[in-house]
């Protein structure tokens, strides 16, 4: 017959390696590792700020009799369906009061209710992802060493264990939030306006293009500006992916900033370079940043961080209004998005 691990005990397992790395909970983790029973190690518990918050959250939710009962410590650790009973809305709010004037990671811009599991808490609450794109190293290591992850033990030997398990990876990556414009006005940061958008298909294979030379982004462009309001005029500046050279040229003709044909003249001259008149792909583009297979979503960062003003060495002087210009399949499906600043509502 299998005997259940008691919560409290479970609680020591997993919250000692972060607690001993001094990454998480009150001082001297050995209360975990050589704890005298439930009320001993219970105390320290309470003490952590990141762990104890859930805990109560999902006993309430349960209607668990203690925090350390079994099945909640094992749902904030490692998941289960009693999450599923938390309110999202209120663990949020208590989280940013109880982080209040604290870097977070994507805590702020988190809209429909905080998960009260450790995962959550790693990646959304603490301030370490904000850091991965300027120096991944610190970042990874510590995040690594917080997370939960599945492994093989290789040897045990007394009270130290070797294990192997695959270890967390940054290679770059991209997110966007959206959400309301009210909503977006009260965030820390500038808010980014979808002015226009617009998609179009025209083939399935290339056999399938009438013209190599027109594609669906004429369609897909017209969409977007007559939503925005605005012709290709009123750009600052332009991300297009650059899956191939020829690409960029295309959607520059296909989207109105110059004539069928004139690609070629219309870049000559430095026109689409840094400081000039129609600055492009300005972060480098698929050709030159990265291209990790699915180009689109850093597109739209790179316009978001112009709109903003937050392009350090690149940024483009005065920029309100920005087009980023997606392609998949085989110049099969085009789309196109026109973003402002606030002031172009």
């Amino acid at each position: 017959m299998t005997t259940e691990t008691p919560g409290w005990e479970l609680f020591a397992r997993y919250a000692f390696p972060p607690n001993e790395l001094g990454y998480c909970g009150p001082p001297d983790s050995s209360v975990l590792l050589h704890g005298g029973g439930h009320s001993e190690i219970a105390r320290h518990a309470a003490g952590f700020d990141g762990a104890w918050p859930y805990l109560e959250e999902i006993a309430a939710a349960v209607g668990a009799a203690h925090p350390l009962e079994t099945t909640v410590v094992r749902s904030y650790w490692i998941g289960g369906p009693q999450l599923a009973a938390v309110d999202g809305a209120r663990l949020t709010h208590r989280l940013r009061a109880a982080f209040a004037g604290q870097p977070t990671g994507v805590l702020d811009s988190v809209h429909g209710g905080a998960l009260a599991n450790h995962s959550f808490h790693v990646f959304a609450v603490y301030p370490w992802v904000r850091f991965l794109d300027i120096d991944p190293a610190t970042p990874l290591r510590i995040l690594q060493a917080c997370r939960i992850r599945w492994g093989t033990v290789v040897s045990v030997d007394d009270e130290h264990v070797v294990m192997t398990s695959r270890p967390l990876r940054f290679d770059g990556g991209a997110a966007i939030v959206v959400t309301s414009a009210e909503r977006a006005a009260t965030l820390r940061r500038p808010p980014v306006l979808v002015l226009g958008a617009g998609e179009a298909h025209s083939h399935r294979h290339i056999t399938g293009m009438a013209d190599l030379t027109r594609t669906a982004a004429a369609e897909s462009g017209a969409r977007a500006f007559a939503e925005a309001g605005l012709t290709p005029a009123d750009v600052d500046c332009v991300q297009l992916y650059d899956a191939f050279t020829i690409t960029p040229i295309l959607f520059l003709e296909d989207l109105g900033f110059c004539a069928k044909g004139e690609g070629g003249p219309f870049v000559s001259g430095g026109r689409t370079a840094p400081g000039g008149a129609l600055p492009m792909n300005t972060n480098g583009g698929g050709l030159s940043y990265c291209h990790p297979g699915m180009y689109g979503l850093l597109g739209i960062v790179e316009a978001v961080r112009q709109l903003r003003g937050e392009a350090a060495g690149r940024q483009v002087a005065g920029c309100e209004v920005a087009v980023v210009h997606g392609n998949g399949g085989v110049l099969s499906s085009q789309a196109t998005l026109v973003l402002g600043t606030a002031g172009t509502a």
